[in-house]
């Protein structure tokens, strides 16, 4: 379906998808004036959807800079696809990716609106500006010096919705169904996703659409530990630094037949991009264990196994709330909080935040003021 198409074709589908007057007369006129784009760079088709209507724009090899090319050895055109919901223009259109022409690869759901118009989005920007920007988009995530730099191009939007059937169309990311054990014990249906930087959790807002809605996200490298059970057990426990959450950390419990697979998964796409993902765990707490562990030196070999201690001890305080805990936890606050100004790392507010937050908790101020544990 192209923009040559008959005017009654062309109309029926903008009046499909934008009720009011105002926005067809502007959406027709935006869809006309993409034919001024160069046509031999940018071929431009449209494309119905449950959600809105999509904008299929392909950047032909001799649209894209010679260094481009070199650099990515292209040898096919370059997709994108703009999604238009009823409200626009008001509400931004969103920019996707559809080829996989960079590891990680940006094919992976995320929004690329904001990075090609490198401003915030107005109703005044038009469709034809979108686009013609792409050329140089791709040049800036190409140029960049190192791979995973790519991860912070783009973002995911928390309440978003997502076509089940477009989130199966990319080659780059593998969805598991099952389901989430919630704090009341209660299981409630999820899909997750596994991109080659993130991983994503869906709920389902309408089963016959196959539309899902974004409940949560997090970078890969955000893992903190990973949790299963025994051989035959379908759950698996996930912990992330977060720190929009209380605590800095979010962690979600997942039953699913295919636990151990998802759990392989991570953990290899962690390994990839640096991160030293284990999915070992200590059975018993002990505090001599930890306030031990404090006088070896922090460094990039054992990060990790450190945000895992740290984990430990987040977890032991829900359940005992002790001197010992309290202040082993904070001496590691502050010894990864030291680690990661060594390499300026904005990890170092994620845990600043969380020692602040520790002293805050009236709880524990309760703690270190008694004279044993609660």
């Amino acid at each position: 379906m192209t923009l040559n198409m008959e005017k009654q074709s062309f109309d029926s589908i903008i009046e499909q998808h934008f009720p009011k007057d105002i926005q067809q007369k502007r959406i027709r006129k935006e869809l006309l004036s993409l034919n001024e784009l160069n046509q031999d760079a940018f071929k431009i088709s449209l494309l119905n959807s449950s959600l809105g209507l999509k904008v299929i724009v392909e950047l032909s090899l001799e649209s894209l800079e010679r260094d481009i090319q070199e650099s990515e050895n292209l040898q096919h055109p370059v997709i994108f696809e703009l999604l238009l919901d009823p409200q626009f223009p008001f509400n931004l259109p969103k920019l996707f990716c559809q080829t996989n022409i960079y590891e990680p690869s940006l094919a992976d759901g995320r929004d690329f609106l904001e990075d090609t118009i490198e401003k915030p989005w107005s109703p005044t920007i038009l469709l034809r500006e979108v686009i013609g920007t792409l050329p140089r988009f791709l040049r800036k995530v190409m140029q960049s010096p190192r791979p995973e730099d790519s991860q912070s191009f783009g973002k995911y939007h928390l309440g978003e919705l997502y076509n089940l059937e477009d989130l199966l169309g990319y080659e780059s990311i593998i969805l598991f169904s099952g389901e989430e054990a919630l704090v009341n014990k209660k299981l409630a249906p999820r899909y997750l996703m596994v991109a080659e930087s993130h991983f994503l959790i869906f709920e389902t807002v309408e089963k016959t659409k196959n539309i899902l809605r974004l409940l949560d996200f997090a970078n890969i490298r955000s893992i903190i530990n990973l949790k299963k059970g025994k051989q035959e057990d379908r759950s698996i426990v996930l912990t992330i630094a977060d720190k929009e959450k209380q605590g800095g950390v979010a962690q979600y419990k997942f039953v699913l037949n295919e636990a151990s697979k998802l759990m392989e998964i991570l953990i290899a796409m962690g390994q990839k991009y640096g991160v030293k993902v284990s999915g070992a765990s200590k059975k018993n707490f002990d505090i001599a264990y930890y306030s031990a562990r404090l006088a070896i030196p922090v460094d990039e070999d054992n990060i990790e196994e450190v945000l895992e201690d740290i984990n430990d001890m987040e977890l032991k305080l829900e359940t005992q709330i002790s001197k010992e805990v309290v202040y082993t936890l904070m001496a590691y606050y502050q010894k990864v909080v030291e680690h990661f100004a060594n390499y300026d790392d904005p990890l170092v507010d994620e845990f600043v935040g969380k020692l602040k937050s520790l002293m805050k908790r009236e709880d524990v101020q309760n703690a270190l003021n008694s004279t044993g544990n609660l």
